[in-house]
């Protein structure tokens, strides 16, 4: 289950998975981890400008703001796997504005 405030989400799915965001469209922002994540997060369903569909991996040991790459537009749901969730989960967000 993943926390939703606003206009952020934790991400903390136990089973390392999950949905991201209840709004139909928007436009991702960047993810925010807290401190270090030890395994892989990706996040699936992202959009570009020429209408591909991309996953973003942001990769293990990644602490901090990180900027969504392109121009990181969402139709649908979004989606994210943590390949370690057990020392992973709750660790980052992230941040969307809706359309």
């Amino acid at each position: 289950m993943a926390d939703i405030t606003g206009n952020a989400q934790v991400l903390n799915g136990a089973s390392g998975d999950g949905n991201i965001s209840n709004h139909s469209s928007g436009s991702v922002l960047g993810v925010c981890c807290k401190s270090a994540l030890t395994g892989t997060l990706t996040i699936t369903g992202v959009t570009q400008s020429n209408g591909s569909a991309q996953s973003w991996v942001i990769p293990s040991t990644t602490s901090g703001f990180v900027t969504v790459p392109g121009s990181g537009k969402y139709f649908g749901g979004l989606n994210y796997v943590l390949s370690n969730p057990g020392a992973d989960a709750g660790k980052a967000f992230i941040a969307f504005a809706p359309i």
